[in-house]
């Protein structure tokens, strides 16, 4: 049970670390898991285990892979609004609009990143967007509630 709860604890560091830091770190630490993985099981048990279900693990990273370009467009939508929403705030003619255009030339880390550690990139996603979105999106809802009582008060 420990030794489920530290795997669980690292992979929300891991995913933390890839949100917030980019491909290297994350890059870094998976190696690291890798290393420690072959070294703890041993090198011709990993080998043995890759031979024997070659098509299972040939159908894993069909998938997996599809599911990674599919959560790598997503959040290239993310970052897409992110930045218009930027542009709109801001709202002064000095601002160019193509200044905040993203450019996947420019962000090929992260693209790279969110295709491959697409797992990792979801947790961090729920933990620093997800749920503040959330909350966002309930403050949306009551603000007429919220507004009308703050009128109330300072009426009287």
């Amino acid at each position: 049970m420990l030794t489920l709860l530290v795997l669980i604890a690292v992979l929300i560091v891991f995913a933390a670390v890839m949100e917030n830091e980019g491909f290297l770190a994350a890059g870094a630490l998976a190696l690291f898991g890798v290393i420690v993985t072959v070294a703890s099981v041993g090198f011709w048990e990993v080998v043995a285990f890759l031979r024997a279900n070659d098509m299972s693990i040939f159908l894993c990273l069909v998938a997996y892979i599809a599911i990674g370009l599919s959560w790598m467009v997503f959040k290239w939508w993310t970052l897409a609004r992110d930045r218009a929403e930027e542009w709109r705030r801001r709202g002064s003619p000095a601002d160019r609009k193509e200044d905040f255009i993203p450019q996947p030339v420019r962000h090929l880390d992260a693209l790279f990143a969110w295709a491959v550690f697409w797992w990792a990139s979801m947790v961090g996603y729920f933990f620093t967007r997800f749920l503040r979105d959330l909350w966002r999106a309930f403050i949306e809802r009551i603000e007429g509630m919220l507004n009308k009582i703050t009128e109330r008060v300072f009426r009287s």
